[in-house]
Order: C-alpha cells, then sequence, then structure tokens
C-alpha cells in the first residue's frame, strides 16, 4: 500500500499582481515624443500603476489630467 501526501499551497491574487512602477502621489516625470521632439512636464500620479499599464497623471504645471504608459524609470509617456 503507498500513500501520496502532498503539501496544501495557499496562492494568493497578491503573488500574481506585477510589481508598482509608479505609486500614487509620486512625483513623476510626464514625457511626450513627436517627430524628433521630446517635451518633459512634471506631474503627480493619480493612481498605482504596473510598469506597462496605463495611469491617470495631474499635469503640475496645467493642473489637467492626462493618462500614459507607466515607465520603470518614474516617468509617464503620454501620446503626443
Amino acid at each position: 500500500l503507498e500513500v501520496h501526501v502532498t503539501a496544501a499551497l495557499l496562492v494568493t491574487a497578491s503573488q500574481f499582481a506585477a510589481p508598482k512602477a509608479i505609486a500614487r502621489g509620486q512625483s513623476v516625470t510626464l514625457v511626450s515624443r513627436s517627430e524628433g521632439m521630446e517635451v518633459r512636464a512634471p506631474g503627480e500620479a493619480l493612481a498605482d500603476a504596473a510598469l506597462g499599464a496605463r495611469v491617470k497623471v495631474r499635469n503640475n504645471t496645467s493642473r489637467r489630467i492626462v493618462e500614459g504608459v507607466a515607465q520603470g524609470n518614474g516617468t509617464v509617456e503620454v501620446a503626443s
């Protein structure tokens, strides 16, 4: 008689979540590129975001809310 026992493993949703690239309230740099030109502006992230995820950011200069893609270096790339 053989008895096989396997260990129970509890896996939570947080173990599958991508690490944050941007945290809510973090100061970020908004970057927009078009035809060889790059424009940068300071902003504040309005939500957490994983690398490559879309995130809303308040432009500190214009106070407008824009949406862009979270980058790994504290920048958010917005479409031009």
